[in-house]
């Protein structure tokens, strides 16, 4: 199952990102003791977070504080619809209800302590200073209105996943314009509320996918890309659309959040037995070899007027294409392929590179073509018909092709054609490690245990399948010869023989039983590693890219996790009684978040003790941890609060809520 097979709900629209950008460099903010900048006064700092510089911190862009400091971490869909059905293969539809119905919209949804309006779903980084440690909080995903669509619980949190160069139009998209990346959630059949199905031929065949066993429930899955800055926002009437004008409106009195926006585009289907709530698990096709678009003369009209002429047009520069995912229904002799993340966008429209015909081969693991089962025109991945079917083409396949793909020895792979020879841009990847736990957090010397699935051409591998596990810094910057890594990997019993320890970097070697992969991680320095998972056959593991004194050279169909290891602050526990005061909690604690997330304060005054003693219970709540971690409304929403401060945060509101002087 997964959303390449049927039935298929497409969607297209946009997605608005509200992030507080305020910690996105240790210039401003040290992630590891969880502190802002100590040498800015604290009364003028969140000023100078709004202050316009010529040097900024390092990371940030123009302001001190970069492109959004009010905001509050919020995302959600806008004008996002149902363009397009997929009912049977090769075949796609928008004239069902779903499609037609101006109030089917789609969105995530957050919580909120109060009922009215939509709360969104929150943008949180595991590692603030990274750009590719993202996740988003939510709590429902809803299609329509209770006349038609529905509301389901998410299974997951979502986890950026295929990172990488999605628009070549550098000019003019700065910060992550260029970029896009893959994001997929999912919702058990239990979980999931329906309305009026009966009216949307394309809802019943979801519901009852959905509903048959062994299918697990719904899943969504969608490509974010060409992200637009300082295009949301206004003051006294007038846009703000540069670094520049937002100082400005700052200086006067602005304090509203100045959103990104992405385009969207994306699917809903059938979450299959064996998958994964938050990856792609079938067969994945990664990038090869990098391709160049035809070299396109401009007309000659235009030419002339420009003073230039066709033949002298400059060469395009060769990209690697994105990941595809794939997957044969032997029964119906179909091979579904979905490009979502695969062919880059060439200006700001934003159509495809038109990288002439595709062709999709069945070939021997050499690269030998063995069978030809497609060759696809530019109109079919143009992006008039990518949005249409966002991106999944369906091929028919003959008996004798169903047959070489269900040998194991054989792989897919996609060929573009360059100077009038075949190039494989990509090739099928046997093996894939995923995992649910892409962004994990530890607590001050916490123990948990970490699992990825293994899988082996989209099926669950076998025992005779390892895997290489390899610690790497966030950042090559916080190498110490002294203290090697911020936390260690913990080996079970059974297997420490295999844990290696080479120039400071801890590999471990872990088998695979039933299809996955499980070892305990424990926190031993505050701070952020990467864990690379490298799957091999055989008795010789691989040679993990860079080294110890390396940050991970993460490619983008890489497999890892992002590990968390919050502030070492467990001498908090142990305070007593009398020191649980209003001035220890606001300067150990409150004080952090009242600077760095300005837009927290701006609602309910942090420095404020009237205020802080009035949400008392609110912050109990929010603050309950493991519980309540899943919150969109958890405190602080970027997750970033060690055990110690947060315990010392609900004694002093126990005290609050029990009058007891503070």
């Amino acid at each position: 199952m997964s959303v390449l097979n049927l039935p298929r709900l497409n969607f297209s629209g946009e997605t608005l990102w509200n992030p507080d950008t305020a910690n996105n460099s240790p210039g401003t903010y040290d992630e590891n003791t969880l502190q802002q900048n100590p040498t800015i006064p604290p009364a003028n700092f969140v000023k100078w977070l709004t202050s316009l510089s010529k040097t900024p911190p390092p990371g940030q862009t123009g302001l001190n504080g970069s492109w959004n400091v009010y905001g509050d971490q919020g995302c959600w869909f806008r004008n996002a619809r149902i363009v397009g059905v997929q009912s049977a293969y090769g075949k796609t539809a928008s004239s069902d209800p779903i499609c037609t119905d101006p109030t089917a919209l789609l969105q995530m949804v957050g919580e909120a302590f109060s009922e009215g309006g939509t709360p969104p779903a929150r943008m949180v980084d595991v590692a603030p200073y990274q750009s590719t440690t993202s996740q988003l909080f939510l709590k429902w995903l809803q299609l329509g209105t209770k006349q038609l669509g529905f509301r389901a619980a998410a299974a997951s949190r979502m986890y950026l996943r295929w990172s990488m160069l999605r628009n070549v139009d550098f000019s003019e998209l700065p910060i992550a314009g260029v970029a896009g990346v893959l994001f997929q959630t999912s919702a058990l059949a239990k979980d999931i509320q329906w309305f009026g199905v009966e009216k949307s031929p394309a809802l019943q065949a979801l519901q009852k996918a959905a509903n048959s066993a062994p299918n697990q429930g719904i899943v969504i899955q969608f490509a974010v890309y060409l992200t637009l800055y300082y295009k949301n926002a206004t003051f006294n009437g007038q846009p703000i659309s540069s670094a520049e004008v937002l100082a400005k409106a700052y200086a006067a009195g602005f304090k509203g959040p100045n959103p990104a926006q992405s385009n969207l585009t994306g699917t809903i289907g059938v979450w299959g037995p064996n998958e994964l709530a938050t990856a792609p698990t079938q067969i994945l096709l990664s990038p090869k070899n990098p391709v160049t678009p035809p070299l396109v003369g401009l007309p000659s009209a235009r030419a002339a007027q420009e003073g230039l002429i066709a033949s002298k047009a400059a060469a395009p520069t060769p990209f690697p294409l994105g990941p595809a995912v794939a997957n044969l229904d032997a029964d119906a002799k179909y091979l579904a392929i979905s490009f979502l993340t695969t062919i880059l966008e060439k200006d700001l429209v934003p159509e495809k590179q038109n990288f002439g015909p595709l062709t999709v081969q069945v070939s021997d693991a050499s690269g030998k073509p063995l069978s030809t089962i497609a060759t696809i025109p530019f109109q079919d991945y143009a992006r008039a018909n990518y949005v249409k079917t966002s991106g999944i083409l369906d091929f028919p396949l003959t008996t004798d092709q169903v047959n070489l793909m269900k040998n194991s020895a054989n792989v897919l792979q996609l060929s573009v054609m360059q100077s009038g020879k075949p190039v494989i841009a990509l090739q099928q990847s046997p093996l894939v490690v995923e995992t649910d736990q892409r962004g994990e957090y530890l607590d001050q010397s916490e123990t948990k245990n970490m699992t990825a699935n293994v899988y082996r051409n989209g099926q669950p591998a076998g025992n005779d399948v390892k895997v290489l596990v390899a610690q790497y810094y966030e950042n090559p910057q916080d190498i110490n010869p002294q203290n090697p890594f911020p936390y260690v990997l913990v080996t079970p019993a059974n297997q420490a023989k295999a844990c290696l320890t080479l120039g400071g970097q801890i590999q471990i070697v872990v088998p695979v039983n039933n299809g996955a992969i499980s070892f305990p991680i424990k926190s031993v320095n505050q701070g952020t590693s990467m864990l690379g998972f490298f799957p091999f056959t055989g008795n010789t593991p691989p040679t993990p890219p860079g080294g110890p004194s390396t940050s991970y050279p993460a490619q983008t169909t890489d497999y890892y996790a992002v590990v968390r290891c919050l502030g070492f602050d467990n001498a908090l526990l142990s305070l007593p009684d009398d020191q649980i005061t209003w001035n220890n909690t606001y300067a150990r604690v409150l004080q952090c978040y009242n600077l760095i997330y300005p837009e927290m304060s701006r609602i309910r005054d942090l420095s404020d003790l009237n205020v802080v003693k009035g949400m008392a219970e609110q912050i109990l709540a929010s603050t309950k941890y493991p519980a309540n971690f899943g919150w969109t409304m958890f405190m602080p929403v970027t997750r970033e609060m060690s055990a110690g401060k947060r315990n010392l945060l609900q004694r002093f509101c126990a005290k609050v809520i029990n009058n007891e002087p503070v």
